[in-house]
């Protein structure tokens, strides 16, 4: 109660779809919701990630006009995140990028559900049949991502001590069998591999909060392992993190994990995995990617790690 009145909190977005992997309509000035799908074919060396996402902060006009916003909220109109929609697909070989694409998209051809999952954002598409498979339409890629078995989704609050309460991340079918055809242009070819799905949103800016933030995975012969970590803006050596582990049986997460970043270029994520020998795959005004050599127990591999960083 604030001098006599009664102030409500509305909610600025549904924390309970019908699915949780469905959509959970973030309205709020600042917010975001993506889907991410990852899967790697290891006869062509490919690694593919294709995200649908609404909110996308890498667009520039969407963040000025948050902050802009946020200094003089009578005087600009909020920004919705359903104005902000894109899709996105990069396709890596090793420290290549075969392919690096994003189609921005007008708000009045997008369609996404809150029932399931079901996303079509101008002529990119992807839903989740009663039979549980992923269908993934994009220019470039006709996909499918049939699970490897039934679990109960990952839902977890990502990078709580840093972030507080309100960015999730879940992760909703285990390992999947990843099969479809793939166009690159001057590279064409049937994908056979592996992959995984998740899904992130929350009601303002990931990166209002932090100087840094970076997005990762790598694929292990039986299992893929996915994190996030963030670094403060006043503190930048103080890294914290958030880990999932992808198996063929189930998914586990470990919502809150300190990243050891002191041993120069080496990052520890406890005793789960270790990143180091980093080389530099592009840097643009929004971030960087870089692939890192990656260990976990006796498997390696290669990681593949999105950094972005606020901007002005």
């Amino acid at each position: 109660m604030s001098g006599g009145r009664v102030v409500t909190s509305i909610p600025m977005y549904d924390p309970a779809p019908a699915m949780v992997n469905a959509s959970h309509g973030v309205f709020s000035p600042g917010g975001y919701e993506s889907w991410r799908f990852e899967a790697e074919e290891v006869k062509e060396g490919v690694r593919l990630s294709i995200g649908f996402h609404i909110g996308l902060a890498s667009q520039g006009e969407y963040m000025r006009r948050y902050r802009r916003f946020v200094r003089r909220p009578l005087s600009n109109i909020p920004p919705r995140p359903n104005e902000y929609c894109a899709t996105t697909f990069v396709a890596y070989r090793g420290t290549e990028i075969l392919r690096a694409t994003t189609w921005e998209c007008v708000q009045n051809d997008v369609e996404v559900s809150s029932e399931c999952l079901s996303i079509r954002m101008g002529e990119h598409c992807v839903r989740q049949g009663k039979d549980g498979i992923y269908r993934i339409e994009v220019d470039g890629a006709n996909l499918t991502f049939e699970p490897c078995a039934i679990d109960r989704p990952l839902d977890i609050t990502a990078m709580k001590r840093t972030l507080g309460e309100e960015h999730r991340w879940i992760v909703a079918p285990p390992l999947c069998r990843v099969h479809g055809s793939v166009d690159l242009g001057g590279l064409s070819f049937d994908f056979e591999g592996v992959g995984y799905h998740d899904h992130f949103y929350g009601p303002r800016p990931f990166l209002e909060r932090v100087g840094r933030a970076s997005v990762g995975s790598v694929f292990f012969p039986e299992r893929v392992i996915a994190f996030l970590m963030a670094g403060g803006k006043e503190s930048p050596d103080e890294v914290d993190g958030s880990v999932i582990e992808v198996t063929r049986n189930g998914v586990r997460g470990i919502a809150d994990i300190a990243v050891d970043a002191s041993s120069g270029g080496t990052l520890r994520f406890g005793e789960l995995l270790v990143l180091s020998d980093a080389e530099e795959i592009q840097e643009t005004a929004h971030g960087r990617t870089l692939v890192y050599r990656a260990r976990a127990g006796s498997d390696e591999g290669s990681a593949i790690v999105e950094t972005m960083w606020a901007t002005v």
